[in-house]
């Protein structure tokens, strides 16, 4: 079958002595097997192998450890060729801030300028979107003088009060109104303690009314 006689070695010429040349026709992948063809260069005979699928190769993604405020992530892989995730990454939630009774936080040093109820807030801006998303009046305790960077939009029943006097100073950065009333009702300060209103040099009005329900003010 060789094209080879047994006894004398002489080769018939109508019998091919096959000279095969390899060729990838399929390239395996990380998870596909691949196909291998070997062809004859005289008389075109062929046949195939199969190629073993090559495996993920994993990187790490290295896990992000979450802050005060941040979300972190969890370690994860993925293979460096196709990029597939072999171990997803999880959201580590943020850890929130542990204020000491110096209203400081122990981990990151920022510091609490007001709360509504339990809920300490490292900005009045905070605190007043925190309470914007809530049906019911929520009051927000001012706990030192405090310095606002972007518009106070009150979208619904607020009441701002103090432990003590203080004030609300808008920077210099603030080109809006200071407080701007949309639907909603402010009552700001208490007999018990003043709340004073500083608007800054690029600041167009303390207060805007569009529509509100009341605005009292102390």
């Amino acid at each position: 079958t060789d094209g080879a006689c047994s006894v004398c070695g002489a080769e018939d010429p109508n019998v091919c002595v096959h000279s095969y040349v390899e060729e990838i026709t399929t390239a395996a992948t990380c998870t596909e097997k691949g196909l291998k063809t070997f062809t004859c260069s005289s008389c075109g005979d062929s046949y195939t192998e199969e190629i073993d699928a090559l495996g993920h190769t994993e990187v790490i993604d290295e896990a992000v450890a979450a802050t005060c405020t941040e979300t972190g992530l969890t370690e994860g892989k993925h293979c460096s060729v196709c990029n597939e995730v072999t171990v997803a990454q999880t959201v580590v939630d943020a850890l929130g801030h542990s204020f000491g009774e110096d209203l400081k936080c122990s981990v990151c040093d920022a510091v609490a300028v007001a709360s509504i109820g339990d809920k300490m807030y490292t900005s009045l801006e905070a605190a007043v979107d925190a309470a914007n998303e809530t049906e019911e009046a929520d009051t927000i305790t001012i706990l030192g003088d405090v310095v606002i960077n972007s518009r106070l939009d009150i979208t619904t029943e607020i009441i701002i009060i103090a432990g003590e006097a203080v004030t609300i100073t808008a920077s210099d950065d603030l080109e809006a109104h200071m407080f701007h009333i949309d639907g909603g009702a402010l009552v700001l300060g208490s007999e018990a303690a003043k709340i004073t209103l500083v608007a800054g040099t690029a600041t167009r009005n303390i207060i805007n009314i569009k529509a509100a329900d009341h605005v009292e003010i102390t």
